[in-house]
């Protein structure tokens, strides 16, 4: 499905700096046949939905009642899990809400959402994890607003994230939440220098 639909694409790319590997951060530069485009999948809908869904009955029973996303991708995560925990819950209603990221990399919720976090239970909904840091500032601005996190599900973990990367020593009230993610697998990358995809000549893209 995410091969089909050109969200997982083989070529030449160059990685940005600070994606996690098995064996520390990648170096900026460093190259890879594998890529995850995860904002393609809101150009696929019915494939989307299909991963939603399988996120979606990793928490039923667990009386989640609003979905959070950050903008971009996760907010179309954030919608369609919504939809799908909807289906196999008994809670009555999940809303669905998205946070902006800020300048200095936290996130806020919008007015119409923020009154709707006080005092619910909250699954985070993304697209990818790389480091966790995202989910981390997610979980710092509900719990600013009264939110408690329940869970964490995302489609693609390629940094070997854990519920145990989410906890912060600022936040001591803050437990490991429940997490689930559809495909854990990191991506090979090697450095530039001797590169044989540069000598066969493939053109590099940087991603």
């Amino acid at each position: 499905m995410l091969q089909g639909s050109g969200v997982i694409v083989h070529g030449h790319f160059s990685l940005p700096s600070g994606l996690p590997a098995s064996n520390g951060l990648r170096q900026a530069g460093q190259h890879t046949d594998t890529w995850f485009y995860g904002g393609k999948l809101i150009a696929w809908p019915p494939h989307l939905l299909s991963l939603c869904a399988e996120l979606a009955k990793g928490f039923t029973g667990m009386g989640i009642s609003l979905v959070v996303g950050p903008t971009a991708t996760g907010v179309a995560v954030a919608a369609f899990t919504a939809l799908e925990l909807y289906k196999l819950t008994t809670v009555g209603r999940v809303q669905a809400a998205f946070a902006d990221k800020q300048p200095d990399a936290s996130f806020k919720f919008r007015p119409e959402f923020a009154e709707s976090i006080n005092g619910a239970e909250i699954l985070i909904a993304e697209d990818t994890v790389h480091s966790g840091n995202t989910i981390r500032q997610l979980v710092k601005a509900i719990m600013a607003l009264g939110g408690n996190v329940a869970g964490v599900a995302v489609i693609w973990n390629r940094g070997h994230v854990a519920a145990r990367d989410f906890t912060m020593a600022d936040l001591p009230g803050f437990t490991e939440p429940e997490f689930l993610s559809l495909v854990d697998l990191d991506l090979p990358a090697w450095p530039a220098e001797g590169c044989e995809l540069c000598s066969q000549g493939i053109p590099l893209v940087a991603v």
